[in-house]
C-alpha cells in the first residue's frame, strides 16, 4: 500500500504528563486481559502520543495503553461495553472487597462453566456488584479464548509448564491493586464513542482510539460499526488523535491523502487462540500530526531513538 503522505518513522517518541518515558515502575499490568488487547504494543503506542493535559480512550477494551503511560491531569476510559465499565469502576472503587472475593474462588472447570452458562447462555449478570466484577475476572483469566465470548475452560498444561491454580492465584495479585491506584483519578464512561470524543474534544487533549479493525465483522463491537462515520467523527477534532488499524479502511486513506494524516507501522504478532498460536500483522498508528515535529521536554526526538 502506498499513500501520497510518507510513512512516519516508526521511532520512539516518549511522551507522558511530564513529557518523560514511562519507567519500569509506570507500566502497570491492566486487570482486563485478552486476545487483541495492544499490551505487546503499548509501549510502541505510548512512544507515538504527544504531551498532553487530557487523555481519553473513547474504545478502552483492556486500557493498555492507558496502563502503560503516564498519568494525565485528566483521564477518560470509555467504553460501550457495560461488563468493562462495570468491572474498572469496581477494580478503581472496591479493590479489596474485589480482591477478597476473588481469593475465595475457585480455579475449576465446573465454577467456569456456571459462570458461562449464566453469562453467555441466560444472558444474566449479577445483582451483587462485586460478585459481578469478580464473575467478570474469571471468565477472562480461567477460559483459553480470554475473549468476551465463550470458550472453553483453560486447563493446565504439563507441556508449557503453565500451573493454571498458581497463575490464578498470582494473577489476583499482581492484577488488582496496582490497577486500582492507577485507575483513582480515571473518569470511567459508558458513551457512544461520538458523545465521548465530542465532550472531552480540546487542544491539549490526546484522544487514543482503538476501533474495531477494519473487515473483521466477527469481532466483538464489529458488527454496527461504520469506519467512515468514525472517520469523520475524528477528522475535526482539536485534540491530537491517534487511530490503531491493521488493514487501513478507505475514508482513513482519505485522510492520510487529503488531509495530511500520518502513518507509523510496525510489524507484530498477535495471539488468536488459547494465548499460544499466532497471526503475523502489522500494526498501524494513524495521527493528524506528525510525530516529528512534535516538542517534547527532556526527550531527543524520533530521528535517532532506538525502535521498540
Amino acid at each position: 500500500m502506498t499513500f501520497k503522505q510518507p510513512l512516519a518513522r516508526a521511532g520512539r517518541l516518549p511522551l507522558g504528563s511530564d513529557g518523560s518515558i514511562p519507567s519500569a515502575g509506570h507500566r502497570v499490568k491492566s486487570p482486563i486481559a485478552y486476545p487483541g488487547a495492544k499490551i505487546k504494543i503499548a509501549g510502541w503506542i505510548v512512544d507515538h502520543l504527544p504531551k498532553h493535559r487530557v487523555y481519553v480512550e473513547p474504545f478502552s477494551g483492556s486500557a493498555s495503553v492507558f496502563f502503560r503511560k503516564n498519568a494525565a491531569e485528566c483521564e477518560v476510559l470509555n467504553d460501550r461495553n457495560g461488563d468493562i465499565t462495570h468491572y474498572l469502576t469496581v477494580v478503581r472503587d472496591r479493590p479489596s472487597e474485589l480482591r477478597e472475593w476473588l481469593e475465595e474462588t475457585p480455579y475449576s472447570r465446573q465454577y467456569f462453566n456456571e459462570i458461562k452458562e449464566r453469562w453467555f447462555d441466560e444472558g444474566e449478570r449479577p445483582d451483587d456488584p462485586i460478585q459481578r466484577a469478580g464473575e467478570y475476572f474469571a471468565v477472562l483469566e480461567q477460559g483459553y479464548t480470554g475473549d468476551l465470548e465463550p470458550g472453553g475452560f483453560s486447563r493446565p498444561s504439563v507441556h508449557t509448564n503453565t500451573w493454571k491454580v498458581r497463575t490464578w492465584e498470582n494473577k489476583i495479585d499482581e492484577r488488582i491493586d496496582a490497577a486500582a491506584e492507577r485507575l483513582r483519578d480515571a473518569c470511567i464512561e459508558r458513551l457512544d464513542y461520538r458523545e465521548c470524543i465530542d465532550a472531552y474534544d480540546c487542544e491539549d487533549a490526546v484522544v487514543y482510539c482503538d476501533p474495531p479493525y477494519f473487515d473483521r465483522s466477527t469481532d466483538y463491537g464489529a458488527e454496527d460499526f461504520c469506519h467512515e462515520v468514525f472517520a469523520e467523527a475524528v477528522r475535526g477534532l482539536d485534540a491530537r488523535v491517534v487511530v490503531s488499524y491493521d488493514d487501513l479502511p478507505p475514508s482513513f486513506i482519505d485522510l492520510i491523502n487529503e488531509d495530511d494524516w500520518v502513518v507509523a507501522e510496525k510489524d507484530a504478532t498477535r495471539t488468536v487462540v488459547n494465548y499460544q498460536e499466532t497471526d503475523e500483522v502489522k500494526e498501524r498508528l494513524v495521527m493528524n500530526f506528525d510525530p516529528h515535529a512534535v516538542t517534547v521536554t527532556s526527550q531527543s526526538s524520533l530521528e535517532g531513538a532506538a525502535g521498540d
